[in-house]
């Protein structure tokens, strides 16, 4: 009887330990999706998907072979590495012959965010649907939608970097017009044209692909040679090398 309550004493004084020991650290996956959500704020959308309840994050592609499929149908797609790579399952349900990939250039709501920071692979996971015109007006151009996971190295968004994170972001999607600057433009007077950007174009080294097409706009056309991206403007040439500025010609 003795050695009974001994025992259920540490067993009790256990669990109280527990109960009542230090509180632990907020979990850095809600740190992140809040740091990524003031970045990236979806578009929140109907039941239907068809309708926008609240606008939100337009993207602009950047990196081909990114499969859609239609009718809240969602073509799993993954980037790592500098490549876009095709869930099997999903390509399975494409009919043969048929090209169900968004093109570089076209646009997107951001739909959804989802962060997996643990495992071998974690990963931040964009849901994206196709918009037509993407002005926050009923969808008409049929419900197709995708997911890119980004994954990363173990441990990497442990304790991740924010910069770094949107910079591989920004490899495969640039921000075309987030919901507070949509709404700007939307109630723009008739007639009156925002100012062109004065002075000199001056594009640094280390600069990201946002802010080169933010200063210089989309280029005439891109070419991808190994790690390298290459924008090719009017008088300029610029080379990306992980999202940055490698060089300038």
């Amino acid at each position: 009887m003795r050695s009974i309550t001994v025992a259920t004493i540490v067993v009790c004084g256990a669990f109280l330990t527990s109960v009542f020991a230090a509180p632990q650290a907020p979990d850095t996956k809600v740190s992140l999706d809040e740091q990524l959500r003031s970045f990236y704020p979806p578009v929140e959308l109907s039941k239907d998907n068809l309708n926008v309840t609240k606008p939100g994050t337009i993207l602009q592609v950047n990196r081909p072979k990114i499969g859609m499929l239609q009718n809240f149908l969602i073509f799993v797609n993954t980037y790592k590495d500098g490549q876009i790579k095709q869930a099997f399952v999903s390509k399975m349900m494409v009919p043969k012959g048929t090209d169900t990939e968004i093109h570089v250039g076209d646009k997107v709501y951001l739909d959804k965010i989802e962060v997996k920071p643990k495992g071998k692979e974690p990963s931040i996971t964009f849901t994206i649907q196709a918009c037509g015109n993407c002005d926050f007006t009923p969808v008409s151009s049929g419900l197709w939608r995708a997911a890119v996971a980004f994954q990363f190295a173990e441990g990497a968004l442990d304790q991740p970097d924010i910069a770094k994170i949107r910079q591989t972001i920004g490899e495969v999607f640039t921000v075309v017009q987030p919901a507070a600057q949509q709404t700007a433009v939307n109630v723009q007077q008739p007639g009156v044209q925002p100012s062109p950007a004065q002075g000199p174009v001056n594009i640094q080294l280390g600069q990201t692909v946002d802010q080169v097409i933010t200063v210089l706009g989309q280029p005439e056309r891109k070419a991808t040679v190994g790690p390298k991206e290459i924008y090719f403007y009017k008088d300029m040439k610029i080379t990306f090398q992980n999202g940055t500025v490698a060089d300038v010609q």
